[in-house]
């Protein structure tokens, strides 16, 4: 019998410690579509987002390889004042850390 019948494929991940990459290389691939359509909107090529970002060719490839998640807020940052973009960064609590946070927090007013 398969023990993954009826599990999603978040918890297949989790189980598997590959969650967190997972959803990194998703929201990576979030921020390299936008950079491309912004690219492509305004016919900007690597090359002279490069000089705009004032870095060279390979960092801006590194930007755009969807498979790269060590992409910094500081090269962030730049690509996007080159393509006249905004950076909205935000951290939330996940459902799992909330779960087990008050799991806890019962199990410590219990005590």
């Amino acid at each position: 019998m398969n023990k993954h019948i009826g599990s999603t494929l978040d918890s297949m991940f989790e189980e598997s410690g590959e969650l967190d990459e997972v959803n990194l290389r998703a929201q990576k691939r979030g921020v390299v579509d936008a950079v491309l359509e912004r690219m492509d909107r305004l016919s900007i090529t690597k090359a002279a987002l490069a000089r705009r970002m004032h870095t060279s060719r390979s960092q801006v490839e590194r930007l755009l390889d969807p498979n790269d998640i060590g992409l910094t807020l500081a090269t962030l940052a730049k690509a996007s004042a080159a393509l006249g973009m905004k950076v909205d960064v935000s951290v939330k609590v996940s459902r799992a850390t909330s779960r087990r946070t008050s799991t806890r927090g019962k199990a410590s007013k219990a005590a």
